[in-house]
């Protein structure tokens, strides 16, 4: 799978995590999955995540924010 195809397939909200993401920070892997750089919240290491899961990450941390 080519790299405009991955991107192609993100979600709203994954596409804008992608955007805000600089470039050298920011890849497709071999096995077509667009990854970021993040900073992990339970270890305090960067880590490259999958970018549908960074955007995952921070919808449910935006609702459990809202919720306190």
């Amino acid at each position: 799978m080519s790299a405009r195809a991955a991107l192609a397939k993100l979600s709203p909200e994954a596409h804008a995590v992608w955007d805000a993401t600089h470039h050298d920070y920011r890849g497709v892997g071999d096995d077509g999955v667009p990854r970021v750089l993040f900073l992990n919240p339970e270890t305090g290491m960067t880590e490259l995540w999958p970018v549908e899961a960074v955007a995952a990450y921070r919808k449910q941390r935006r609702a459990t924010e809202t919720e306190v």
